[in-house]
């Protein structure tokens, strides 16, 4: 099945980079052609781009030639990482020639008639796109935009609490890493035992997208949303992962309890929708004290969630927090994608309906004595993990499997029982069941796959639950791991 042909614009530099790095193997996109500026046309991309964002550059677009920015590329959606000072027209003129331009430029963010998107923030917004072709008379084509790198992570937190308590005041200060600034980025004498509180008309996006992005869609407009916001933005010496520190001011005044409920069972259409780059959880809320830190956090939901912490009252405007988040994924190429990804759920850009129904990522159904067993067994073998089996039918779990821990340091790692593993098999063979999945707890850290426990995943259809003790409740995730090549995908997990 055909998927949806894909241009980058941009893509020898940083925000280009993290497109083809992303759209390697997406299931809906695949990219038929690069394009970049005058000294990059006629090259080879592995001789035009300086790749710096992961080990190895993809091998599908190593010997693409690198094409002009303009319309005719081999594509139905373009992914735009153009700089300001020459996206504005280049986009539109691809749009007028029927292409679909998903951009991560500033220029037509308060357009009128294009949508400023977060998807779990205002998919609504995406009615602003029939009445963009009919003004601009483009049959086909059109333009979507993501916010700024900080915005799209400030708005994300602050959408739950809109909706559940009313949002008057902003005021937020970030310290933003080096990534943000492009490549090669902020000359190392200028950061180095230095911080710079200036980066150029970023307070202003800050101080403004949010007002669009929260708006209401009436049918023919985004009405902006009544809040007043205040920024102070400064560049820090970290090299990727924007820290926001946020107070708000409240229209009801909840507890920091129900604030922080509010933040844990934030979700959105992509979410609904299991798109293929959607977080499963938008919002992950940490609740140690130094936390969060861009080393540590900044890579949650890979890359694609905002971490917050050291939520708390504020004694000017009532409450307080720190949000983290990744600026080069779902700060600008992964939110790119996520948006697009709407499109094509939402019936905006077409795929083949199989496609996308191969594709989307089903929920796994956790009978809720099953998921009270998991949890049961963890505070039970805490702090040591514990581990078990679980077996199902017709995609059905029906009986949950204890084993005993055989790692030689069970609090760091987990290995099943040889002879426990055999006694379940047979016992799975005779009830003429299936293994379902593999669980096993950590004590004290998020519920994500560690590289150990990637490295010693055997089961390819199976899925590998992990339940986390770290936070205040307990929280059980799950991954199925590719036992070739250690990828990890998430599936989203429903108790019932």
């Amino acid at each position: 099945m055909p998927k949806i042909r894909t241009g980058i614009l941009a893509a020898t530099g940083a925000v280009g980079q993290r497109f083809v790095q992303l759209l390697e193997n997406h299931p809906w996109f695949e990219i038929t052609a690069v394009a970049a500026s005058d000294n990059s046309v006629g090259k080879r991309y592995k001789d035009a781009a300086r790749w710096f964002v992961s080990p190895d550059m993809p091998e599908a677009v190593r010997d693409m030639i690198v094409l002009p920015c303009e319309p005719g590329m081999d594509c139905d959606l373009v992914f735009s990482a153009l700089p300001s000072d020459v996206a504005g027209p280049i986009e539109e003129a691809f749009a007028a020639a029927g292409h679909v331009v998903s951009s991560n430029a500033n220029n037509h963010r308060w357009d009128p008639d294009v949508p400023l998107l977060i998807p779990e923030v205002n998919p609504t917004h995406l009615g602003l796109i029939p009445q963009q072709r009919l003004r601009r008379g483009w049959e086909k084509g059109y333009i979507i935009t993501n916010g700024n790198c900080s915005t799209i992570h400030l708005v994300l937190v602050l959408k739950p609490l809109q909706d559940a308590f009313g949002l008057k005041k902003v005021l937020v200060t970030t310290m933003q890493a080096l990534s943000g600034a492009g490549y090669p980025g902020v000359p190392s004498l200028d950061i180095t035992d230095n911080i710079i509180p200036f980066i150029g008309g970023e307070e202003k996006k800050l101080e403004t997208e949010p007002l669009k992005m929260l708006g209401h869609f009436d049918g023919e407009k985004v009405i902006n949303a009544d809040i007043v916001i205040s920024a102070h933005c400064n560049r820090v010496g970290t090299r990727d992962g924007h820290l926001e520190a946020v107070s708000v001011e409240l229209v009801e005044q909840p507890t920091i309890e129900e604030v922080i409920q509010v933040f844990r069972e934030f979700k959105g259409e992509p979410q609904a929708l299991n798109l293929p780059s959607a977080p499963v959880y938008p919002i992950v809320v940490r609740d140690e004290p130094d936390r969060p830190q861009p080393r540590f956090d900044r890579d949650a939901e890979r890359g694609m969630a905002s971490v917050v912490g050291r939520v708390r009252k504020d004694p000017i405007l009532g409450y307080k927090f720190l949000v983290l988040g990744h600026n080069t994924l779902r700060g600008a190429a992964g939110s790119a994608i996520l948006n697009a990804e709407l499109l094509v759920a939402k019936g905006y850009l077409s795929l083949d309906p199989d496609l996308v129904k191969a594709q989307t990522r089903t929920a796994l159904h956790l009978p809720a004595h099953i998921a009270q067993e998991i949890v049961a067994h963890a505070r039970e073998g805490a702090p040591q993990e514990i581990c078990g089996i679980l077996a199902g039918h017709n995609g059905t779990i029906t009986r949950l499997y204890r084993a005993r821990n055989a790692a030689e340091n069970p609090i760091v790692t987990y290995n099943l029982d040889p002879h426990d593993q055999l006694r379940i098999l047979q016992d799975i063979d005779a009830h003429g069941w299936d293994i379902f999945g593999i669980y096993h707890s950590h004590p004290a850290s998020p519920a994500h796959p560690s590289p150990t426990d990637v490295a010693q995943a055997y089961y390819n259809d199976s899925y590998y639950l992990i339940v986390s003790l770290a936070q205040k409740e307990p929280v059980i995730r799950a991954f199925k791991i590719n036992t070739n090549g250690g990828q990890v995908t998430e599936y989203p997990v429903v108790v019932e």
